[in-house]
Protein backbone atom coordinates (compact mmCIF):
# COMPACT_ATOMS: atom_id res chain seq x y z
CA UNK A 1 0.00 0.00 0.00
CA UNK A 2 2.70 2.56 1.30
CA UNK A 3 4.88 1.94 -2.33
CA UNK A 4 2.53 1.47 -4.55
CA UNK A 5 1.01 4.88 -3.04
CA UNK A 6 4.25 6.63 -3.39
CA UNK A 7 4.59 5.50 -7.11
CA UNK A 8 0.86 6.93 -7.93
CA UNK A 9 2.49 10.42 -6.20
CA UNK A 10 5.33 10.25 -8.51
CA UNK A 11 3.11 9.54 -11.53
CA UNK A 12 0.73 12.56 -10.45
CA UNK A 13 4.06 14.85 -9.81
CA UNK A 14 4.88 13.82 -13.39
CA UNK A 15 1.71 14.73 -14.42
CA UNK A 16 1.57 18.46 -13.24
CA UNK A 17 5.15 19.29 -13.52
CA UNK A 18 5.54 21.75 -15.83
CA UNK A 19 9.58 20.28 -16.65
CA UNK A 20 10.89 17.18 -15.93
CA UNK A 21 11.81 15.66 -13.12
CA UNK A 22 13.55 12.77 -12.62
CA UNK A 23 13.28 10.49 -10.00
CA UNK A 24 15.90 7.84 -7.99
CA UNK A 25 14.14 4.98 -6.36
CA UNK A 26 16.04 2.83 -3.47
CA UNK A 27 14.88 0.73 -1.01
CA UNK A 28 16.65 1.17 2.44
CA UNK A 29 18.57 -1.74 2.33
CA UNK A 30 19.44 -1.56 -0.95
CA UNK A 31 20.30 2.26 -0.28
CA UNK A 32 22.95 0.97 3.06
CA UNK A 33 24.55 -1.61 0.51
CA UNK A 34 25.46 1.15 -1.80
CA UNK A 35 26.58 3.22 0.55
CA UNK A 36 28.59 1.01 2.29
CA UNK A 37 30.27 -0.17 -0.67
CA UNK A 38 31.35 3.90 -1.06
CA UNK A 39 32.14 3.80 2.00
CA UNK A 40 34.99 1.03 1.51
CA UNK A 41 36.28 2.70 -1.54
CA UNK A 42 39.71 4.75 -1.72
CA UNK A 43 37.77 8.18 -2.11
CA UNK A 44 35.38 7.62 0.53
CA UNK A 45 31.48 8.01 0.39
CA UNK A 46 31.57 12.10 -0.22
CA UNK A 47 31.07 11.72 -3.92
CA UNK A 48 28.14 8.81 -3.58
CA UNK A 49 26.10 11.44 -0.69
CA UNK A 50 26.23 13.64 -3.11
CA UNK A 51 25.05 11.96 -6.07
CA UNK A 52 22.44 10.82 -4.23
CA UNK A 53 21.57 13.85 -2.19
CA UNK A 54 20.77 16.34 -5.04
CA UNK A 55 18.75 14.27 -7.28
CA UNK A 56 15.62 15.80 -8.66
CA UNK A 57 13.34 13.68 -6.71
CA UNK A 58 14.80 10.76 -3.70
CA UNK A 59 12.47 8.30 -3.07
CA UNK A 60 13.36 5.80 -0.46
CA UNK A 61 11.37 2.27 0.72
CA UNK A 62 11.06 0.78 3.63
CA UNK A 63 13.28 3.55 5.84
CA UNK A 64 14.40 2.05 8.80
CA UNK A 65 15.19 -1.69 7.53
CA UNK A 66 18.55 -0.88 7.17
CA UNK A 67 21.60 -1.96 9.10
CA UNK A 68 21.84 -0.35 11.73
CA UNK A 69 25.40 1.37 12.22
CA UNK A 70 27.29 4.88 13.29
CA UNK A 71 28.02 4.61 9.46
CA UNK A 72 24.76 4.96 8.44
CA UNK A 73 23.73 7.27 10.59
CA UNK A 74 26.36 9.67 9.56
CA UNK A 75 25.47 8.69 5.79
CA UNK A 76 21.32 9.12 6.19
CA UNK A 77 22.08 12.24 8.25
CA UNK A 78 23.95 14.11 5.34
CA UNK A 79 21.91 12.98 2.94
CA UNK A 80 18.49 13.72 4.37
CA UNK A 81 19.82 17.35 5.98
CA UNK A 82 20.92 18.49 2.32
CA UNK A 83 17.41 17.51 1.01
CA UNK A 84 15.66 19.23 4.18
CA UNK A 85 17.74 22.39 3.85
CA UNK A 86 17.85 22.50 -0.40
CA UNK A 87 13.74 21.90 0.22
CA UNK A 88 14.05 19.10 -1.92
CA UNK A 89 11.00 16.64 -2.69
CA UNK A 90 11.85 13.34 -0.91
CA UNK A 91 9.66 10.89 -0.53
CA UNK A 92 10.09 8.05 2.14
CA UNK A 93 8.02 4.60 3.76
CA UNK A 94 8.66 3.13 6.83
CA UNK A 95 6.69 0.87 9.59
CA UNK A 96 8.25 2.88 12.32
CA UNK A 97 6.88 6.19 13.41
CA UNK A 98 8.88 9.10 13.77
CA UNK A 99 9.80 7.42 17.71
CA UNK A 100 11.54 4.65 16.18
CA UNK A 101 13.39 5.97 13.80
CA UNK A 102 14.89 8.24 16.00
CA UNK A 103 15.70 5.38 17.91
CA UNK A 104 16.73 3.49 14.60
CA UNK A 105 18.24 5.99 12.62
CA UNK A 106 18.99 9.31 14.71
CA UNK A 107 16.97 11.67 16.17
CA UNK A 108 18.51 14.54 14.20
CA UNK A 109 16.84 13.05 11.57
CA UNK A 110 13.57 12.31 12.92
CA UNK A 111 13.32 16.32 13.87
CA UNK A 112 13.52 17.33 9.96
CA UNK A 113 11.07 14.61 9.28
CA UNK A 114 8.14 16.28 11.83
CA UNK A 115 7.81 18.99 9.45
CA UNK A 116 7.80 17.08 6.42
CA UNK A 117 3.91 15.88 5.40
CA UNK A 118 3.39 12.82 6.95
CA UNK A 119 0.74 10.08 5.82
CA UNK A 120 -0.05 7.36 7.83
CA UNK A 121 -1.46 4.26 6.32
CA UNK A 122 -3.68 1.95 8.93
CA UNK A 123 -5.43 -0.50 6.88
CA UNK A 124 -4.14 -3.86 6.75
CA UNK A 125 -1.27 -5.12 4.60
CA UNK A 126 -2.60 -5.63 0.81
CA UNK A 127 -0.33 -8.11 0.43
CA UNK A 128 -1.91 -10.49 3.22
CA UNK A 129 -4.82 -12.65 1.59
CA UNK A 130 -8.06 -12.24 3.35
Amino acid sequence: GKTQFAFALLREMFRSCNYKLWPRYFTSPELDSRLLKASKSDDGDEYEIKNISSQDILFIDDLGRETKSDRLRRQYFEILNYRYTNQLPTILTSNLDLEHLAETLDGAISSRLQEWKILKFKDRDLRIAQ
